[in-house]
């Protein structure tokens, strides 16, 4: 019984939509960096601030990536930098290095000073596992919310969890779903193997109501699925990110 409610769960939570612009085209592997941030609750004006004073630092010095910003709640920030692949992590220690000396810029002792903790992943596109409708719902780059479901495989079953994610795009398309959804596979990080659904929205509500009638559509072609993909999986997570593109930055 346990197993049967963990699946209908997971089942519950993977649909939606993803204009695939938000992250760069979804049809060639790219490297994300993700750097997640809890900030203390009382300096979040502070750190956003500092955030955006970073940024057209950024720009006015001509940095080479792009950065996606989102907010989880109050206090809870994710920036994701395309990095394409891992020359592109030397790119950016190479961009940093001359800023490195001297006084530090205005807005690093503020930025720092409102920040409680700090995470850094790496996660690697998996194009043949995310799934783009012919008519999307969600015009590309309009996205306003972002649904993540972070599934986390059992130990050696990521081939078929992969197997698995790939029967769920034949059903999407069977039945014209017109949510997409990109899906990340994480490459460098604590608590893996991770393998990262990420599902775009007009806003949260949205998200939730498109989930409820796609479910419908699929019925038990979607369910089956589900309970084949629940016992390859020791956990799942869910969260709901708000985007921030006044945090962000675009070379």
């Amino acid at each position: 019984m346990k197993l049967k409610i963990f699946a209908i769960s997971v089942a519950s939570l993977f649909i939606g939509g993803l204009a695939p612009s938000v992250y760069g085209q979804q049809n060639q592997p790219q490297l994300m960096e993700i750097l997640e941030v809890q900030v203390k609750p009382e300096l979040t004006a502070q750190y956003e601030a500092a955030v955006k004073e970073g940024m057209a630092w950024r720009k006015e010095n001509g940095f080479p990536f792009p950065v996606f910003a989102f907010q989880l709640g109050l206090d809870n920030y994710r920036f994701v930098t395309r990095l394409g692949n891992w020359s592109g992590r030397d790119q950016v220690n190479q961009w940093f290095a001359p800023f490195m000396t001297g006084d530090p810029a205005a807005f690093v002792e503020p930025l720092f000073g409102s920040i409680d903790n700090v995470a850094v992943s790496y996660q690697l596109t998996r194009p043949g596992l995310g799934y783009s409708p012919d008519n999307p719902r969600l015009a590309a780059g309009t996205a306003n919310a972002v649904h993540e479901l972070r599934l986390y495989p059992k130990s050696g079953s990521m081939r078929q969890v992969r197997d698995v994610l790939e029967k769920f795009v034949e059903v999407y398309a069977n039945h014209d779903i017109q949510g997409g959804k990109l899906v990340w596979q994480q490459v460098a990080g604590t608590d893996g193997p991770v393998i990262t659904n990420y599902f775009g929205a007009a806003s949260t509500e949205a998200f939730y109501a498109n989930r409820a009638s796609d479910l419908q559509e699929m019925g038990s072609d979607f369910q089956d699925l589900a309970q084949e993909l629940a016992p390859l999986l020791r956990k799942s997570e869910n969260l709901d990110w708000t985007t921030r593109q006044d945090l962000g930055y675009q070379p």
